[in-house]
């Protein structure tokens, strides 16, 4: 072995050896055969994880970090200049909180004449109902009722009117009343008389034919038969002379009892038609009243919605405001943010809900401080058009957390900054991006004429 070693050819030798010899004399390197399966084995594994291994689809997209809900813009609803400001900008505000206060001397003075003017219709109401009672009760005086709210001025004016209108119907009222008594006093004192002549008038009758008897037989004188004839006339005459006057005082009081009962119904007529007028004014003071009480409240601007304060257009008491104008807005509470990305049309087809989205915040580098993830929760049934991405559909991403690492430390987002969001899609196998291309290939090559 040794000396053979020793009397070994050199490889340049081999060379001039024949052929066959030279391949028994120098078989080939191991290396070469060795890597050659190397790179079998290798390639033959990645064509079988290809197979087996699956990577995630991404739908990358452009987005904004806006509030959880609309911001809402806050405007007057009426004009006036300004006289409190209870938040400034960036402070967080309550719902249904007051914001700003207008200065309400205008609409307050409105509102104190308003009443004023309704206490003295009430009044005069009350007043005019008594009336309306105390016809009713037959002229005994039922006065009016005091409402508390109703200043005691008011109500006094109103009783003193009261009592000097009853009055004065109550004194035409008894003047006419006085008349039908005299009627009613006479008609009994002619009764009376009717009475009495009706008694007599039997005796004088009596006496007369007495006389005229002794006066046929020439036993009486004539002149005392004539006196009692006379007697007997008058008593007759009088008697029918009472009896038609009678009827005639009876006629006269059936109109002066007609005259008191028209009076009382005319003025009842009349009290119910001012009643009547009262009420529709009445009731025209109370919507007016209801109105500028509407529009005291609308001079405190409340806020709509819990959130902060941004875009305070005014700085100083007694500024004026303008109905319509813009004051200010409300953001939304920042734990509730969301991203709203715009994903292209030939992408929304993918898009689902509840699927995962990883979101780069533009402002810091997700290399070194990270990324945000959430999920989709609501996709727009119809697209927009945008000068720059063309037609889009908007996608809402709800935020897991909206705390990023900024070194070493938690940085608070916030509403207004622009990301950039990678939706999670599905899983599609390695192999499947090599064989899609020739698919692709080989079908139009197919189709083509």
């Amino acid at each position: 072995m040794k000396v053979r070693s020793i009397f070994k050819m050199k490889r340049d030798e081999y060379e001039f050896l024949p052929a066959i010899i030279s391949i028994q004399e120098s078989p080939p390197s191991p290396i070469g055969r060795l890597i050659l399966w190397i790179l079998m084995i290798f390639l033959s594994a990645i064509i079988i994880w290809s197979i087996f291994a699956e990577v995630d689809i991404i739908t990358s997209s452009n987005g904004k970090i806006l509030p959880n809900g609309k911001v809402r813009v806050v405007q007057s609803s009426v004009s006036g200049q300004v006289k409190e400001i209870y938040y400034r900008e960036g402070q967080f505000v309550e719902k249904g909180a007051v914001l700003v206060s207008l200065d309400k001397t205008i609409i307050d003075a409105e509102i104190k004449k308003l009443k004023l003017q309704l206490s003295e219709k009430t009044a005069l109401l009350n007043s005019l109902s008594a009336i309306i009672e105390t016809l009713k009760n037959d002229l005994k005086i039922v006065s009016p009722k005091n409402q508390k709210w109703i200043p005691t001025r008011i109500s006094k004016r109103n009783n003193e009117l009261f009592e000097s209108e009853i009055a004065s119907f109550i004194s035409s009222y008894n003047v006419q009343k006085n008349k039908l008594e005299v009627l009613v006093s006479n008609i009994n004192e002619s009764e009376v008389k009717i009475s009495k002549i009706n008694e007599t008038l039997p005796i004088i009758k009596k006496r007369e034919n007495s006389y005229k008897e002794l006066y046929n037989k020439s036993m009486g004188s004539e002149s005392e038969y004539l006196k009692h004839k006379q007697l007997r006339i008058e008593a007759e005459y009088e008697l029918q002379s009472l009896n038609s006057s009678i009827k005639s005082m009876i006629v006269e009081m059936e109109g002066q009892l007609e005259t008191l009962s028209e009076m009382k119904s005319r003025k009842r007529y009349e009290t119910h038609n001012r009643i009547s007028e009262l009420l529709s004014e009445i009731e025209i003071y109370k919507e007016d009243l209801i109105q500028k009480e509407k529009n005291k409240m609308l001079h405190d601007i409340i806020s709509p919605i819990s959130g902060f304060v941004q875009d305070l257009a005014i700085s100083s008491y007694g500024e004026s405001v303008t109905v319509a104008e813009d004051i200010l807005r409300v953001v939304p509470n920042k734990d509730e943010l969301i991203v709203e990305a715009l994903v292209p049309s030939k992408d929304i087809g993918f898009i689902e809900k509840s699927q995962d989205v990883i979101i780069k915040v533009d402002t810091y580098d997700f290399v070194k401080h990270g990324y945000l993830v959430g999920k989709t929760y609501d996709i727009s049934n119809d697209s927009i058009e945008d000068e720059k991405l063309g037609v889009v559909f908007k996608v809402k991403i709800k935020i897991e957390s909206n705390k990023i690492n900024l070194s070493g430390m938690k940085a608070t987002i916030s509403s207004g900054m622009s990301v950039t969001v990678d939706i999670k899609t599905g899983k599609r196998k390695i192999i499947e991006f090599f064989l899609n291309p020739i698919k692709r290939t080989i079908k139009e090559s197919v189709s083509e004429r």
